[in-house]
């Protein structure tokens, strides 16, 4: 398995790199999914705040998924995270590297997420990353597809949980 690098997205145009892949892969959807049609302006605008981190396989190069972090309180970071296809095997791995870059880098003391509920796909890669279900926030998400809101479920890591996750190497 190759290796893995995370570099922070500092300009508009390295920040497009990610939409434009979402966008091409079918996946803004669900990476968007408060946005009926989302945009590369919605997403330029949103990513203007905190820090796009883009994971890219060290050897070729390609772009494997992005995380979003954003200052949540003190020292909490708040994140939405996208594999894209080619990174979808290795989403875990690719999340884990981000948030150690986040707790490491930026002196993070946690990370929290809100998820919409229905996402199944998000609870394995979150469990893989050391995260804890920390409450359910009945009606939080808007679903703009389905025109509808669901119940989120927050999720919350540490540098000590997310250590146990990358022994466990899941």
């Amino acid at each position: 398995m190759n290796a893995l690098i995370c570099t922070e997205a500092a300009t508009p145009e390295a920040r497009t790199a990610p939409f434009l892949r979402m966008a091409a892969e079918g996946l803004l959807p669900w990476a968007m999914s408060a946005f009926a049609a989302p945009t590369l302006e919605d997403w330029l605008a949103i990513t203007a705040r905190g820090t796009l981190l883009c994971c890219a396989d060290a050897t070729t190069g390609d772009l494997l998924g992005c995380g979003h972090f954003t200052p949540f309180q003190g020292k909490v970071w708040r994140f939405d995270f996208t594999a894209f296809r080619a990174g979808f095997r290795c989403a875990a791995r690719q999340a884990r590297h981000g948030f150690a870059h986040m707790f490491r880098c930026h002196g993070a003391s946690a990370i929290v997420g809100i998820t919409p509920a229905p996402f199944r796909h998000a609870w394995r890669i979150a469990g893989a990353c050391g995260f804890t279900i920390a409450a359910r926030l009945p009606g939080a998400c808007w679903l703009a597809r389905k025109q509808e809101y669901v119940d989120g479920v927050m999720v919350v890591c540490t540098p000590q949980s997310l250590r146990l996750a990358q022994q466990k190497g899941e």
